[in-house]
């Protein structure tokens, strides 16, 4: 394996691991809530240590990523992180939980975008779309593996946090592929650097990457807990629904990785954004949860790698993408995702869980309409 192809890898696994952690999050909310006594709503707001550690991470990545070398931040976020998920696998207490989440969210926080980072200096244009949507790939074939293993290891009676020592035996080869690997330098120039340069598209993609993650995390957070309480699914076909649609995004980012190379950014962009939205409609008008799964499998695939199209237009829309750059542009998705439990328990515990999902949908419309308004305001 030559050191493209290594630090492409750890740049993978940065993803993998992350979605290790989100992913499993509606489907370990109940047993985690049944094992130290408190709500489903508690239990999965007790997540929002993680996403707001994430979101930290991400604010640090501003100041941090274009001044440390990227191998030392990747060996050292992912250490600790590491050891953040031994220590919670292990039986913690839940202040303890809590503790080891916000480490791990802020070690994520910060390894995304340098992941991302390492793409993008790593690729030229007519490869970093396809390549920034296959670190997406990775994040999908996480988002459909953990929740199946996640079923599974409850089902046989093992502890909630179990599936965590699996995502630590990932972030332990990360970081043995990062300490054999050369990183790249990144570039910087003024224009790159200071936002105050920054065309409106930019800055209108990093508002629709804020409400697409926080759209998908409500809608794949509480779509199985809406089907097993609304519609008395059972647990293993309401799980299902999470599984299928990471499968669906995988599918896609698959068909997108080669699309986008003759069919170009911006075009497979806006057909991702409309079809993306349509797609959220079916899941709460249906109500068979085996039809609901397979309508989320479909969801998936109407993604079309959506993140990943987003910050790929963002940075070619600067002729040097910075550090800064990338940063800024992913802190939108933090921010969404750091809300999103916070947001997301607030709406059912008011309002039910029905509600939760056309706030996720109403989220896809407005997130829509910024990536139109921004391609046509594209300055590439």
């Amino acid at each position: 394996m030559n050191n493209t192809a290594r630090i492409t890898l750890t740049s993978f696994l940065a993803y993998f691991s992350m979605s290790s952690m989100l992913a499993p999050i509606g489907l370990v909310s109940a047993p985690m809530a049944a094992h130290f006594g408190i709500d489903v709503t508690q239990a999965t707001e007790a997540f929002g240590a993680l996403t707001t550690g994430i979101l930290i991470g991400a604010v640090l990545a501003l100041f941090v990523l274009d001044r440390a070398p990227l191998r030392a931040l990747f060996c050292g976020l992912y250490a600790s992180f590491t050891i953040a998920l031994i220590i919670m696998s292990h039986g913690a207490e839940l202040p303890t939980v809590r503790v080891c989440l916000a480490v791990i969210g802020i070690a994520s926080g910060l390894g995304l975008p340098a992941a991302a980072l390492t793409i993008t200096a790593t690729y030229n244009d007519a490869q970093r779309s396809s390549m920034l949507v296959m670190t997406d790939g990775a994040f999908s074939v996480a988002g459909f593996i953990m929740p199946l293993l996640t079923l599974s290891l409850i089902a046989r009676g093992y502890l909630w946090s179990t599936i965590y020592i699996v995502a630590a035996c990932i972030t332990l080869l990360l970081i043995l592929l990062a300490v054999f690997s050369r990183f790249p330098t990144p570039e910087r120039d003024a224009t790159s650097t200071d936002p105050r340069q920054w065309p409106a598209s930019v800055w209108l993609i990093i508002g629709a990457l804020f409400l697409y993650t926080l759209g998908q995390y409500a809608m794949t957070w509480w779509l199985p807990n809406h089907l097993t309480t609304s519609y008395d699914a059972a647990p293993q076909i309401a799980g299902k629904v999470v599984e299928r649609f990471w499968q669906g995004m995988f599918i896609a980012q698959l068909l997108v990785a080669w699309w986008v190379l003759s069919a170009g950014t911006m075009r497979v962009l806006r057909i991702g954004a409309v079809t993306g939205m349509l797609g959220t409609f079916p899941l709460w008008l249906v109500t068979d949860a085996g039809t609901v799964g397979w309508l989320a499998l479909l969801w998936g695939v109407a993604n079309l790698g959506l993140l990943k199209m987003m910050l790929s237009f963002a940075t070619q829309q600067i002729p040097t993408p910075s550090a800064r750059l990338v940063s800024f542009i992913l802190l939108g998705a933090t921010c969404g995702t750091a809300v999103s439990p916070f947001v997301s328990s607030a709406i059912v515990a008011n309002a039910g869980t029905i509600a939760v999902l056309w706030f996720a949908s109403g989220c896809y419309v407005a997130m829509s309409a910024l990536i139109l308004i921004a391609t046509r305001r594209s300055t590439a």
